[in-house]
This record gives C-alpha cells, sequence and structure tokens, in this order.
C-alpha cells in the first residue's frame, strides 16, 4: 500500500510541539484501518502515514523502492545517512566557530580532520577526548566491520543498518520524526 502525505501537519500542533496523533487525526486506509507509522518534521512537507517503515524510507531517499536487495537498500541508507551527517557536522562547525570563545579556533591538525572526513570514512583513532561533537556511522566499525569502533562521549552515532535505526538517526539530527501509531 502506498503512503499518504498530509500537509496540513496532522499530528503536530499549531506551535509544533511533537505529540503522538490520535487516531481521530489520522488518515485511513478504504476498510477503516489506520497507518500506523507517521513521519513528520521541519524538512518534510507534511505529515507522512505509512503502513511501513519501508514506506517511510522510499518517500526520504530517491529511489530507494528500485533497491535490488537487502544490501542495496543498505548501501543507499548508508550514503544518505553519511550526507546528512556531514552536513551535520558542517553545521555544528560552522554555528561553533562563529563564537568568539570557540574552542574550534585552537583544534589541532588531527581533529580538523576527523571533523571534516568523508563520513563513509574509517577514522584510525582509539578515544575522540575533544569535547566537540564527532558525527560517525555504525556501520563502518565493529560490529559491522573489522575496524575497531572508537570511544568517546562526544561521538554521535549514527545508525543506518536496518530502516528503524536509519529513521531514528534522522530523527536525532533533527531530520524529521517517526512516531509509532499505537491502539
Amino acid at each position: 500500500m502506498a503512503s499518504v502525505l498530509v500537509e496540513d501537519r496532522v499530528g503536530i500542533d499549531p506551535s509544533g510541539n511533537e505529540y503522538v496523533a490520535e487516531y481521530g487525526d489520522v488518515p485511513q486506509h478504504e476498510d477503516g484501518s489506520k497507518y500506523p507509522f507517521a513521519l513528520i518534521g521541519p524538512t518534510t512537507p507534511g505529515t507522512v502515514f505509512s503502513d511501513s517503515l519501508t514506506e517511510l524510507v522510499e518517500g526520504i531517499i530517491d529511489g530507494y523502492e528500485e533497491a535490488d536487495d537487502d544490501d542495496d537498500a543498505l548501501w543507499m541508507r548508508v550514503n544518505h545517512l553519511a550526507t546528512l551527517a556531514w552536513q551535520a557536522q558542517a553545521s555544528t562547525l560552522l554555528h561553533e566557530g562563529n563564537r568568539e570563545d570557540s574552542p574550534v579556533r585552537f583544534f589541532d591538525e588531527d581533529t580538523i580532520t576527523a571533523i571534516f572526513a568523508d563520513k563513509l570514512d574509517i577514522l584510525d583513532f582509539d578515544e575522540w577526548a575533544v569535547q566537540y561533537p564527532l558525527f560517525l556511522l555504525t556501520t563502518s566499525y565493529a560490529p559491522y566491520t573489522q575496524a575497531p569502533r572508537p570511544k568517546g562521549e562526544w561521538i554521535v552515532w549514527l545508525d543506518p543498518y536496518t530502516e528503524r535505526t536509519y529513521l531514528e538517526a534522522l530523527a536525532h539530527l533533527g531530520y524529521c520524526e517517526v512516531v509509532v501509531l499505537e491502539d
């Protein structure tokens, strides 16, 4: 079944506050059944209601519905999330760098290199001790690869491995919110 886009922001109050939409607000199938998932957020054109997480991802990643297999779908999620992670990294750096008291001004070359690295690259360090967010993809490190996963409380781990974790990562970045509508 296809997802439904509602552009009047059903499921979000007028001030943009988060809440779980009640079924009275949710579009229904012809048989009266409800859509179990909704995607809302500042970068979506409205609220998307769907029957599956796959349908939500199809609405975000161009061509996702044409993925040949699970590996192809994973690669599409990884690439899309890597792009968004890099944009978030750049936005954070720009915001932080404009402050007069910003620690960014004192970062050494290794720190700057890690921050500006392609998010598909595997960074070779044991610990991120810098008190500054570093966005990394879980799929670049163990247990998904042989590369050891670095430690550090300032690492923002984004996981594209499943559709659910991919959507959770998008929500963490502020791209959208996924709501599971319950009976």
